[in-house]
């Protein structure tokens, strides 16, 4: 049940509490309690509009972002306007009964539930048995789940049955900072409203107006920078405002970053402007600074980030960039800086603060980390990008180009005679001179080298034409080894290296496919056969050389010989029937 103190707009004179009354925290007092003083969620409250003034409330919402910027606030004010009694167009009146029994957290049919603290099965059942009942005063009886993502798996599975059909008198809303850690069975169930962070410019007019309505004078540039430092979170501005509010009239910025330990986006800008020079010593001495004032490292890493991002989005999108809220002198400092660096520069630098941030999660002696990350940043300028590394490095040996295996010499055609004089009779023929051996002194003269395959060798062309059809087949006969057998007959012998090699080279469209670009390279049918080889495989011998004499048979040779063959160990190599008496 909700328990919030009661309305200090209605109750109590400028905002304030009545005098009787124990003293609240500023955030509670000056909680928004309609839906036009919500600050910065315009898009939240023309849809929650859009349903009231139809008449067409959801039985479950579920409220999104992060800490601070209106989701329970919303929720309260949603959770009254549909049970006033007279509801001023979406605003809900304040002063019937119903909203009054609210504002002074009396009300028995709003019900608030922190799921942090309340998060088990038997909660969630406890909450159904709630729901069951009518409502006893308003018209609906209205749920609110706070940090829902804290739910257990089981609680969860509970509450899908009641979120799918729930009765009509209920409505639910559902807020969670943390929206991936809600199941999707139930975000489906939900109307999901984001709520987004509050602008810089939005803060720091809302607190404007509560130091304005409790008689306060705080330095706009204190404001500004309280605005900065909360990460578009309206209660984290208001709470660090309510620890200044005592010292307002004799507080300027540097008492405030002092009161505060942080050394500001001023000082962290003019740190970056020292690193962009490489001035280690300027970095040692912000950490130093940092130090005396008790400024947590991990802050200070964070303001800069927060300025190496302004000055990226100058850099990316132009000094006039919509992407940063930066006004005056402080944006023109900003495009100073912005000039004298690059996306590249401001992206190492980014990478670096990011890593140390997280780094110092798990570190002790946070002050070391700090100063190395600050020289780091000062030294930037002196690590070379891969680029340039490239750039300088040697030109690297070019590696042997692998050329196809050279192929035995064409066959002579019948048409092509060494001697054009006409065919020659064997018998009249003169026989052939033997050349005479080389001399003892004379050295014995090595063969030429044969000249590499050229373009126009037909087996490179037709290599060319089978790696336009497939490109794979080309890679395999590349490494194979052509031989010609005749004048149209190609052998090719081949070393798979694997079985998909093996099967590709075994089918039948593959040698016809070589065939095919022989006989457009050559103009004339070839033959192709492929011969895959391995280790039990040897290669075949070639048809151009005799073939291998077939030894004798056993059959008819007499008792003698066989007993010869077998007491020696004999091979029979050749039969011949002499005549008697020769």
């Amino acid at each position: 049940m909700s328990d919030d103190p009661p309305d200090p707009e209605k109750v109590g004179d400028e905002g304030r509490p009545p005098s009787n009354s124990a003293y609240h925290a500023l955030a509670r007092r000056f909680r928004p309690q309609t839906f036009a003083e919500v600050v910065g969620q315009a898009q939240v409250v023309q849809t929650i509009s859009g349903f009231l003034r139809q008449g067409r409330v959801p039985h479950a919402f579920l409220f999104s972002g992060s800490r601070g910027v209106g989701k329970t606030t919303s929720a309260r004010i949603l959770a009254r306007a549909v049970n006033c009694e007279n509801l001023q167009d979406i605003e809900p009146c304040g002063a019937c009964p119903s909203c009054l029994d609210s504002l002074e957290g009396r009300s028995v049919d709003i019900f608030e539930l922190d799921a942090a603290s309340n998060n088990s099965v038997e909660d969630v059942r406890a909450l159904r048995e709630q729901a069951s009942f009518a409502p006893l005063k308003g018209k609906k009886r209205v749920f609110i789940l706070d940090e829902v993502h804290m739910f257990s798996k089981a609680a969860f599975n509970a509450l899908l049955k009641i979120l799918e059909e729930p009765p009509d008198h209920v409505v639910f809303i559902l807020a969670t900072t943390e929206l991936h850690k809600v199941p999707d069975t139930v975000r489906s169930r939900c109307s999901v409203l984001p709520f987004r962070r509050i602008g810089e410019s939005a803060i720091q007019e809302r607190l404007a107006q509560i130091c304005a309505r409790e008689g306060k004078e705080i330095a706009p540039e204190v404001l500004a920078e309280i605005a900065a430092s909360c990460m578009g979170g309206l209660r984290d501005a208001e709470t660090a405002l309510e620890r200044i509010l005592p010292l307002a009239e004799e507080l300027d910025l540097e008492g405030f970053r002092r009161l505060e330990g942080r050394l500001g986006f001023q000082r962290a800008l003019g740190l970056i402007g020292d690193c962009l020079e490489g001035d280690v010593g300027a970095a040692l001495r912000y950490a130093q600074e940092a130090s005396e004032i008790g400024a947590e490292e991990r802050e200070c890493l964070g303001e800069i980030l927060s300025v190496c991002r302004f000055l990226f989005c100058i850099v990316a999108d132009g000094e006039e960039t919509l992407l940063i809220e930066a006004e005056g002198e402080w944006r023109d400092r900003l495009v100073s800086v912005a000039n004298k660096t690059s996306l590249a520069y401001l992206d190492g630098m980014m990478q670096c603060l990011i890593l140390a941030r997280d780094r110092m999660r798990r570190f002790d002696d946070r002050r070391v980390l700090l100063e190395l990350t600050l020289t780091r940043l000062a030294r930037l300028g002196e690590t070379r990008s891969l680029q340039e590394l490239l750039e300088q490095a040697p030109a690297p040996s070019r590696a042997p180009t692998v050329r196809p295996a050279e192929p035995t010499p064409f066959p002579p055609t019948s048409s092509s005679r060494p001697d054009s004089r006409g065919p020659v009779d064997p018998r009249t023929a003169a026989p052939a001179q033997k050349p005479s051996p080389p001399s003892a002194g004379k050295a014995k003269e090595e063969p030429a080298p044969q000249a590499p395959p050229t373009p126009t060798d037909p087996w490179l062309q037709a290599l060319e034409w089978v790696g336009k059809k497939k490109p794979l087949l080309r890679t395999l006969l590349v490494r194979g080894k052509p031989i010609w057998e005749k004048q149209a007959a190609l052998r090719v012998e081949l070393r798979p290296t694997g079985r998909l090699d093996r099967q590709l080279l075994q089918r039948e469209d593959s040698a016809r496919l070589l065939q095919a670009a022989l006989r457009e390279v050559m103009k004339r049918d070839v033959e192709v056969r492929f011969v895959l080889l391995d280790e039990a495989n040897p290669p075949p011998p070639s048809t151009d050389s005799p073939a291998p004499k077939k030894p004798p048979s056993d059959e008819g040779l007499p008792e003698l010989g066989r007993e010869i063959k077998k007491t020696f160990g004999a091979n029979l190599v050749d039969r011949r029937l002499e005549e008697p008496g020769a």
